[in-house]
């Protein structure tokens, strides 16, 4: 995306879309969209910048004749008037992931995938790249609070981003690394079964390029099962002896965890993390993060200094703070 465009994104305040908007706008294009979302904190950064948004469709701000290309997510209807009328007049009209598809094709791309613990392991590799100065692209499903935003534009050689399977959209994304959490049936609307779902990460992998590596959780049963299928060079991670990378002598409390990286191939002890987040999932989300750090060739040093620092992600459970009994 060479040429400066005027995008237009229809239902610019879903998470994902306020995310591509906010790269597009740093790169220099024109900005403009619309939602009827009425809380704005996603496009607040767009809103400060001067980008037009309306908070109805079919406005004069969805009108402009400067928009060139419309972007929908797969929650618009492909017949909905909007984008009717854009095609009447003969504008382009792009899905989201078409977007992130041409956004992530002008970097080294870092895909995570996955039916669970894909936000908090974007944000976990995001993290541990912003610490090593690689100055990196992010594209996140949540509001990271290292950064307090779901998208930082960096003029450095990566982009992290999320990548959806609801729609299949993940199989339209070109990516170098592609890590995969874990799966598990859900969608129902696109997926019949789970062995379509197991099907879609299937393709997603064998389709990284044949310099690119598949880095996914030995924990999980279902890619576990999978990977005689799998073509691509493979990095396993888990906290299991079978996995390349594995979590040992872990540590839960309450509000943080810790435990050590023993590399099996090499039979060595990486070194010892901690992270101010609880529970079994996080320790396998950061160990992604750590597998993707060391194929990357990032100091461990970096690696556990980042992880320490990370903050989380502004997400559903989020601690918001104890509430008080009524008196009675």
């Amino acid at each position: 995306m060479y040429k400066k465009s005027h995008f237009h994104f229809i239902g610019i305040n879903g998470i994902g879309m306020s995310g591509i908007a906010k790269i597009l706008h740093k790169q220099g294009h024109i900005v403009s969209g619309c939602d009827l979302a009425d809380d704005n904190s996603n496009i607040q950064e767009l809103i400060n910048n001067n980008c037009k948004i309306s908070n109805q469709h079919n406005s004069i701000i969805c009108n402009d004749p400067s928009i060139s290309t419309v972007v929908y997510s797969s929650d618009i209807p492909y017949h909905s008037q909007e984008l009717i009328d854009a095609r009447t007049k003969g504008l382009q009209t792009v899905q989201r992931a078409a977007i992130l598809a041409e956004i992530m094709s002008q970097k080294f791309s870092i895909g995570v995938a996955g039916s669970h613990g894909k936000t908090t392991t974007t944000s976990m590799i995001s993290q541990v790249l912003l610490h090593a100065k690689t100055d990196p692209t992010i594209i996140v499903g949540g509001i990271m609070n290292n950064i307090h935003n779901n998208a930082r534009h960096g003029m450095g050689t990566y982009i992290v981003a999320e990548t959806d399977e609801s729609d299949r959209s993940h199989l339209l994304l070109p990516v170098t690394i592609g890590v995969l959490t874990s799966i598990d049936y859900e969608h129902a609307n696109i997926y019949k079964n789970i062995n379509e779902v197991i099907e879609s990460f299937k393709l997603y992998l064998n389709k990284l390029p044949y310099y690119g590596t598949a880095i996914v959780c030995l924990d999980d049963d279902n890619i576990a099962k999978m990977l005689p299928t799998i073509t691509s060079s493979i990095i396993t991670y888990g906290t299991t002896q079978k996995a390349d990378i594995q979590a040992v002598n872990i540590q839960l409390s309450a509000d943080s965890s810790s435990f050590d990286i023993f590399d099996n191939r090499a039979e060595t002890v990486v070194g010892s993390i901690n992270i101010n987040m609880p529970s079994i999932y996080n320790v396998l989300n950061a160990t992604a993060a750590i597998t993707v750090a060391l194929a990357l060739d990032i100091p461990l040093p970096i690696i556990k200094e980042a992880l320490q620092l990370f903050e989380g992600v502004e997400r559903r459970f989020t601690y918001k703070g104890t509430m008080k009994l009524p008196k009675v």
